[in-house]
């Protein structure tokens, strides 16, 4: 029985992925931000952005799983967008040495495809080369960085995963928006825009992580986690639509009344300062293609996703139940 350390253990992945190491017989000591009850042995109320960590924090820990980071980026502030930084990649690094003093074994990070620009039509793999085009993913690449060079220079196993948008109960962001919508009755009849991208349900995601700590082979690797399905925005809707018990509409709203919308967030923007709710940017992520491929996952670790986002949709809105709007 080994003892990991899991920070961001309260969020949506890293508390599915504490209760994951539980119950293969091992203990869990969580890094909390605030004080929370879960599926963890030991927690430890620690701030990332305020130094140095604690020995305590480090001792007795075999493997950490780095989940904690900001992900929120879009209209952010000069002092929202250093804060970002700061827990993204100065955090990281003083994990990492921290982790390298203690004589911790082994580190898996949580990186985002985000951390390489978006494929458009292509399907990416891990060496896709475009630059990331948001501070988010720059952050994410810096840090990227720094637990290769951590994994290089000390006797660290070290392993980086890009996951694809998570999906699963409790979920948050775009995906819970759409779901209550619809459930609420108020999502506009989408088009479909005829683009596809790639998403990863978080057990699939959890299971990856865990091969990644695990396999040796893995050491100084990155992968790419996504399902081998690719969805269209339409198809999501629709299923959506399917779990919820609720008939979809008998029309849709035309692709080109969002594009005209999106056109005018972007002058919004260009006349404000502040970050338009619907805009190009807007439009992209729910209207884009962004393909991924986990070949390299599959070929060298032996990772294959055992869900799917349909099979997953009954705890997704089983979830959405339990947690009201506001809650």
């Amino acid at each position: 029985m080994s003892l990991y350390l899991v920070t961001g253990a309260s969020g949506f992945i890293g508390r599915a992925l504490c209760a994951h190491i539980g119950e293969r017989g091992h203990r869990v000591r969580a890094l909390l931000h605030h004080d929370s009850i879960g599926p963890w042995h030991e927690a430890i109320s620690f701030d990332l952005l305020r130094p140095p960590l604690t020995a305590e924090i480090m001792t007795g820990v075999h493997g950490i799983f780095h989940c904690a980071g900001a992900a929120h980026f879009r209209g952010l502030s000069q002092q929202q967008q250093t804060a970002l930084w700061q827990l993204n990649v100065d955090a990281s690094e003083q994990l990492l040495a921290s982790a390298a003093s203690a004589g911790v074994q082994r580190l898996v990070y949580f990186s985002s495809v985000q951390a390489a620009g978006r494929p458009g039509a292509t399907v990416a793999g891990e060496d896709w080369p475009a630059p990331p085009d948001n501070i988010y993913g720059e952050s994410k690449l810096a840090a990227e960085a720094l637990v290769h060079a951590a994994g290089q220079n000390h006797p660290l196993h070290t392993c980086i995963l890009r996951p694809a948008l998570v999906y699963g109960p409790g979920v948050k962001g775009n995906l819970q928006r759409m779901l209550r919508a619809i459930a609420s009755g108020h999502m506009p009849p989408l088009p479909d825009s005829g683009k596809q991208r790639s998403m990863v349900a978080l057990d699939n995601l959890v299971d990856a992580a865990w091969l990644a700590m695990d396999r040796d082979c893995a050491n100084q690797r990155t992968y790419i986690v996504c399902d081998d399905t690719r969805y269209s925005t339409r198809w999501i809707y629709e299923a959506m639509h399917r779990a919820l018990g609720r008939p979809l509409p008998r029309f849709t709203l035309p692709l080109a009344l969002f594009k005209l919308g999106a056109s005018i967030g972007d002058l919004g923007n260009k006349l404000t300062d502040n970050a338009m709710p619907w805009d190009s940017a807007a439009y992209e992520r729910l209207f884009g293609s962004a393909c991924y491929t986990a070949e390299r996952l599959k070929s060298e670790l032996g990772w294959r996703a055992r869900v799917d986002f349909e099979q997953s949709l009954p705890t997704m809105v089983q979830a959405l139940d339990q947690h009201p709007i506001g809650k």
